[in-house]
């Protein structure tokens, strides 16, 4: 989808054109971080209504416990929902090719960290942080009600769908992953 919405950039000139200097660079990659976690947080909570998620999501579930390989495990038309903001970013935010292609293996790189089953983040994903560590989506693949952003805390913290034992755990994972010896 990246490729596509870059085609449309590039060869057809749909889209914005990217604001200028490293501040507008800057200023674009948040726009498009907060902007996708929108657009997945409200495409995922759909694809988990019941007309739509054996359809469409239920075979992303079916690792009940994550693995960094089940990051990518979907069908089409579920990554057609999920990942379509990369075909029309252009449209929505003035963002250079190259801010949004990081963004996109940024969104890779924490897709496989939060499906690794281990606390990475630490200190950076203690509440009231707005980052999700790996217990976030660990519980979302448990409850499957809940969760559903993915960069952010911000929507599940607003709709409602945190898990009610979100921040506790989290921080009783972080302090364990603290504990472990590390593998150096």
């Amino acid at each position: 989808m990246l490729g596509c919405g870059h085609w449309a950039y590039t060869a057809l000139g749909w889209g914005f054109r990217p604001l200028p200097g490293i501040g507008g660079t800057m200023l674009s990659l948040v726009a498009s971080l907060v902007l996708f976690d929108t657009w997945f947080y409200w495409f995922h909570r759909l694809i988990h209504t019941r007309l739509l998620y054996r359809r469409v999501h239920r075979w992303h579930h079916l690792t009940i416990t994550p693995v960094v390989w089940s990051n990518n495990s979907d069908r089409l038309v579920d990554n057609l929902f999920l990942q379509s903001y990369w075909l029309i970013a252009h449209m929505l935010i003035p963002i250079a090719p190259a801010a949004l292609f990081a963004h996109k293996i940024y969104d890779q790189i924490t897709g496989v960290i939060g499906h690794s089953g281990y606390e990475h983040g630490g200190r950076w994903c203690l509440p009231p942080s707005p980052l999700p560590g790996v217990t976030h989506h660990d519980q979302h693949h448990q409850f499957f009600r809940c969760n559903y952003a993915t960069h952010f805390t911000w929507w599940d913290r607003v709709m409602g769908t945190l898990h009610p034992d979100h921040d506790r755990e989290i921080r009783a994972n972080i302090e364990e992953s603290r504990r472990q010896p590390s593998a150096t």
